[in-house]
């Protein structure tokens, strides 16, 4: 049965709405097609309209039955064949085609989604199953902005954007690296090596609510109320660990750092914070 897209599935796709399930083996992925069901069926007739959708077989009208979308693993638009083809039934029928670079395997998620911008095309892919779960467990430029915190003074630009485009300055996660006595706030005794740039224990800056999200707040995120300071260890810890791990993590900052996150107007639930992590399923 296919669901909706949840909270982190919108904000990650950017999409309006959208849905998804599991190529199923017998018939999916050995025929090269997809059934819809649920909120994909609505999903697709609501964007086609149900009445320009062609009735039959794909081949007894290769044009009606073609239909434009945008191919998510290709990165580009293309053609795929959409039907009901089953005339006394309501069978809304999807044809992989490799071609066009839509070609899931069995036990891959497929995804099908509204993007937020109205001019786009609908939006069809497919993921392996880690990476789907693995959504939204990195934070973009993160990466360049370790790199510009530990580097010499000379060499470091005063702020860095992500690739979303959102600034954060270098003199705020040093303040609060200093602040936090160069040591992981998640457990102190994290001993890691001496920092040329710091003349301290080595540690990384993790904005708690991530970068990503600045669009669904007015108030910058870049704010040390909103970071914590972890050793490498941990930050990988806080994106890639399990669920249970993970969320007891976040559960730990969060209720150390809400209040100071609603003194800088950003208010967030700890469900709301979650979404932003993959932890919430629905």
């Amino acid at each position: 049965m296919g669901s909706a897209f949840n909270a982190l599935h919108k904000f990650v796709f950017q999409a309006k709405n959208g849905a998804y399930s599991v190529i199923t083996s017998k018939d999916e992925a050995k025929k090269g097609q997809i059934t819809l069901t649920g909120y994909e069926t609505k999903l697709v007739e609501d964007y086609f309209g149900k009445e320009k959708i062609h009735k039959g077989s794909a081949k007894s009208d290769p044009a009606k039955s073609t239909k434009a979308f945008f191919i998510y693993n290709k990165k580009s638009e293309g053609q795929l064949k959409l039907t009901y083809p089953k005339p006394n039934k309501e069978e809304l029928r999807l044809y992989m085609n490799a071609h066009q670079g839509f070609r899931p395997e069995a036990g891959d998620i497929w995804f099908v989604y509204k993007p937020e911008d109205q001019h786009k095309p609908l939006v069809v892919g497919s993921m392996k199953p880690g990476e789907w779960e693995s959504l939204g467990s990195k934070d973009e430029g993160d990466e360049e902005y370790q790199g510009i915190i530990n580097s010499p003074p000379a060499a470091a630009p005063p702020k860095t954007k992500t690739t979303t485009g959102y600034e954060r300055k270098r003199e705020i996660a040093l303040g609060k690296m200093k602040q936090a006595s160069y040591r992981c706030q998640a457990d102190d005794t994290h001993i890691t090596f001496i920092s040329p740039v710091t003349g301290n224990n080595f540690v990384e800056p993790h904005h708690l609510i991530p970068m990503k999200a600045q669009s669904d707040f007015t108030n910058s995120l870049d704010v040390k109320e909103n970071i914590v300071v972890l050793c490498p260890n941990c930050h990988r810890k806080i994106h890639l660990a399990g669920h249970s791990e993970k969320e007891e993590m976040l559960n730990y900052f969060y209720q150390d750092l809400s209040a100071g996150l609603q003194k800088q107007g950003l208010e967030i639930t700890f469900d709301g914070l979650k979404t932003y992590y993959n932890l919430l399923k629905t």
